[in-house]
This record gives C-alpha cells, sequence and structure tokens, in this order.
C-alpha cells in the first residue's frame, strides 16, 4: 500500500494492492499496477458502526460480485427518466437508399409499434429484425423466476452468435411488461458463464426489496454453493437502485474501476488480491460520541 501525491502510472511493484491519493482535502484509493480492488458492502456491527452501510447506488457499466459470482449492469432504467425516439438501439435510422427488410420474417414496414431494430453485429440484409418478431423467437427462453423477475436464455443472434444488444424499454416489450412511471427496471448480465449469455430483467416497485440469493425464491435465484440462501438485497428509494448485502458468508462487492473516494467517519473495507484492507478517514471536528451518536442515529432510519 503506498500513499501519492498522485497515482502513479508506472509503477514497477508488482506486489503493490493500493494506492491512496491525497489531494484537496480529499482522500481516494485505486487498485495497484495489476491489482484489482473490490468494495465490500456490509452492515454496521459493534466493531465497525460506521461501515458502508446505506447501500450502493447501481450504475449502468458496474460488476457486482456475490461471494465469487459475478454479474454486470447492463442497464438501469429509473423512474421518469425519459429514453430518446431512437428506431435502433444505436440511434441509427433506417437507411431509405436501400430497401431494408426483416431478417426473420422478410418484410418491410418500421413503425413505432413494430420496429426494425439492428441488434448484433449482422450487416447487409440481415442487419435489421422486427421487435415482434424477436419476442415470438425468444418466447420459449424466457423464465418468469419470481414476481417482476424474469430470466432470458441464450439472449443471442442466431447468425452471428453475438449478444443482443436492446434498449431496457424494448427488453421489456420482448418480456410483455408494463412498466409504472414510478418503476425502474434492472438488467444484469451474468459472468459466471458468459457462454450462456444469460440475462435477469427485474421490475422494482418504490419502497418494494428484491432478493438476491441460491433460495429458490428469491428474485434473483444463483445456483452457487459459495452464494447465501439470502446473500443481499436491491431497493428502489429516491429514484435510485440500491444494492444491500444481507449478512452473507462472502460477502457482496463492488469492483472499483478507477478511483473511490473516501468518505469521512465512514468505514471502507476493500478486497485486493485476497487481501482485505478497512480504511476510515476521520473528521477531526467530530469526537468519538458524535461518530457514535450518528452511527446509532443512521441505523435506526436504516433498519426500520
Amino acid at each position: 500500500m503506498k500513499q501519492l501525491g498522485n497515482f502513479e502510472k508506472n509503477s514497477t511493484n508488482s506486489r503493490e494492492l493500493l494506492q491512496i491519493k491525497y489531494t484537496n482535502g480529499v482522500y481516494k484509493i485505486k487498485g495497484g499496477r495489476q491489482s484489482q480492488i473490490f468494495l465490500i458492502l456490509k452492515k454496521p456491527n459493534l466493531v465497525q458502526p460506521y461501515c458502508f452501510s446505506s447501500g450502493y447506488s447501481l450504475a449502468k457499466r458496474t460488476v457486482v460480485r456475490f461471494s465469487r459470482v459475478q454479474f454486470l449492469v447492463r442497464d438501469v432504467l429509473l423512474p421518469a427518466k425519459k429514453e430518446p425516439d431512437a428506431i435502433s438501439v444505436k440511434e441509427q435510422p433506417v437507411s431509405t437508399k436501400l430497401k431494408s427488410v426483416c431478417k426473420a420474417c422478410g418484410k418491410e414496414g418500421n413503425d413505432a409499434k413494430n420496429p426494425l431494430t439492428s441488434p448484433c453485429k449482422c450487416t447487409g440484409t440481415l442487419k435489421y429484425v422486427h421487435l415482434e418478431c424477436l419476442k415470438r423467437e425468444f418466447k420459449d427462453k424466457v423464465v418468469k423466476s419470481a414476481e417482476d423477475s424474469y430470466v432470458i436464455n441464450e439472449f443471442e443472434c442466431k447468425k452471428c452468435k453475438e449478444k443482443l444488444h436492446l434498449q431496457p424499454s424494448q427488453v421489456l416489450d420482448l418480456l410483455d411488461v408494463k412498466k409504472a412511471d414510478d418503476d425502474a427496471c434492472l438488467i444484469l448480465e451474468s459472468l459466471l458463464d458468459e457462454s450462456a449469455k444469460k440475462l435477469h430483467v427485474l421490475v422494482l416497485n418504490e419502497n418494494s426489496i428484491a432478493t438476491i440469493g441460491r433460495a429458490s425464491d428469491c428474485s434473483i435465484a444463483i445456483g452457487d454453493v459459495s452464494v447465501s440462501r439470502h446473500h443481499a438485497t436491491l431497493k428502489l428509494q429516491n429514484g435510485q437502485i440500491y444494492l444491500s448485502d444481507s449478512n452473507s458468508k462472502f460477502g457482496t462487492l463492488i469492483k472499483i474501476k478507477d478511483s473511490l473516494e473516501l468518505t469521512p467517519n465512514r468505514v471502507h473495507s476493500v478486497q485486493a488480491e485476497g487481501t482485505v484492507i478497512s480504511l476510515l478517514v476521520k473528521n477531526p471536528k467530530l469526537t468519538y460520541e458524535d461518530r457514535l451518536d450518528e452511527s446509532i442515529k443512521y441505523e435506526h432510519k436504516e433498519f426500520e
């Protein structure tokens, strides 16, 4: 572990786990050379009463680990979020110079109810496909795992074998799911077996709680022995989707892509190459009793 005024780009120490940067009164951390770091989510306890426990706000492209099982947040559709009126997911209009036909049904036509999209890497006459044709194709590959929770198996193009990329609203249309304006949609891609190309689609209501774990009654069920039966929870609150750990055995972790800013008076536990490091930036203006009172008030607010 090394403290730096600025992050070094060409460190020669291959065993370096963590770098700490302090500038303008703010501490930031990042992984060392050839080292990835993960933020560990946990609930407060007597040993660490100020830990990172309020939940982590999920965003697109976030990588989440439940024990050893990793998921990629493919898309997040939040309440009252307006999407651009695009014909294709790449926001490129269908060419009017050439006749654009659907590679599934062979018919022309492009309208708001049944748009032509280009969700894969196919080109030429195989580039576009109707959304309704995709819906018929994946009808037998969709499994409803729980209320407002779905699994799409083999989410790939039959021609080029690439993963399909659709807007969140188009994925919901594919599932025939109607999302209210106040609801949110979370799309997770399983990285446990990338060849399976499996998607988990979850619709969340305000203040509702979805569970993740090994148990069959979980909203997102993970069939891995290292995952706890009720491992973590997802909650829509104040227009954001928050992920919290449920006292799991092997933890819930967030991959830090670039750097992480350390919030004063809160313990941040990170994992780097199998080593767990806890960091606390103390605010000298607050006494231990002040921080303890603040933590107790927060715990009551969090777990009432």
